[in-house]
């Protein structure tokens, strides 16, 4: 009996000094856990108090005479860090896992290092006060919904090697007011920009490979994928691809510019249907085909001039655009 009360003893005692030391290490109000000691590796966790103000998570960090390489942030190691303000992440860190700062609520700026390759699910939602991001160069995707409910977000950089968002990515950054897609994006998920309220300039830069979009779904019927942002200006520099229900730009009442690159080949079925407010359109030579309903009901559009690679013109193409002259 004496044994086994011994036994139960030293395993709380255990159990207490797990949880009163769930790092290895601490330099410079920065904890660390080694993830590997043949490759002197290193990973930024939790510890002690909890982050604040600016945080600088470096390249390398010594301990014990070790010079030890930053490669990685392990799971939640900044959530809810609520008096954290701004972060710089190293050049050796590779990725930014699922929700590793979501819910710091007065964190305003984020650089990511120049090996950081992903940015995980969640990972800064609800970071409320967060208002300009820059995505490196090394970043090849976004998770769902990585940025969603970041409300006062103005400004994002996407690297030229992002080639995903995912689903609900932006959902939420009612304060966005301009976006840039790199064309190495070949597919945004479903609510990428769901609710993105300001949203008012789109630019898809210039590409030969089809942009994928997704929709957005609502508990009452489902719309296109910027059905919901008050977009003004468009440039659209490649060749889209969506379902013929979830049209991008249908019924846009406030688009009233839109400039199409010369990658584009192909203006699809219904691609400005009911853009009342359309008063200029730019067609480019490469443009072969302009489809059904294209411009239905473009009733603000006064002239367009359709180039000679344009081979066909489908039905009701521009049905409805009673200004034209």
């Amino acid at each position: 009996m004496k044994t086994i009360k011994q036994l139960l003893i030293t395993i709380v005692a255990l159990l207490c000094s797990t949880t009163a030391s769930a790092y290895d290490f601490e330099v410079d109000g920065i904890y660390y856990n080694i993830t590997s000691i043949t490759d002197l590796t290193a990973e930024v966790t939790n510890g002690d108090n909890e982050y604040s103000d600016k945080v600088i998570i470096p390249e390398t960090v010594v301990y014990k005479s070790k010079v030890l390489k930053v490669t990685s942030i392990s799971p939640y190691a900044f959530n809810g860090c609520n008096n954290l303000t701004s972060v710089v992440i190293g050049n050796n860190v590779t990725s930014i896992i699922d929700e590793t700062f979501s819910q710091c609520s007065n964190l305003t700026s984020v650089v990511t290092g120049n090996s950081v390759t992903s940015i995980g699910e969640s990972a800064f939602y609800k970071c409320s006060n967060l208002t300009n991001v820059v995505i490196g160069n090394s970043v090849t995707s976004i998770g769902d919904g990585a940025f969603s409910s970041c409300a006062r977000l103005t400004s994002v950089t996407i690297g030229n090697s992002v080639t995903s968002i995912g689903e609900y990515a932006f959902n939420y950054c009612s304060s966005l007011t301009s976006i840039k897609i790199p064309n190495s994006v070949t597919s945004i998920g479903d609510n990428a920009f769901a609710n993105c309220k300001s949203l008012k300039e789109l630019c898809i830069e210039d590409g030969t490979e089809t942009l994928s979009l997704g929709c957005n779904e609502s508990y009452y019927d489902d719309y296109g994928l910027f059905y919901y942002c008050p977009l003004e200006t468009l440039y659209l520099g490649r060749n889209l691809s969506y379902s013929s229900y979830y049209l991008p730009f249908k019924q846009n009442k406030t688009l009233t510019s839109v400039t199409i690159g010369n990658s584009v080949t192909n203006i699809g079925e219904d691609a400005f249907y009911g853009c009342s407010s359309l008063t200029s359109i730019e067609i480019p030579n490469s443009v072969t085909n302009i489809g059904e309903d294209a411009f239905y009901g473009c009733s603000s559009l006064t002239s367009i001039e359709i180039p000679n690679s344009v081979t066909n013109i489908g039905e009701d193409a521009f049905y409805g655009c009673s200004s034209l002259t």
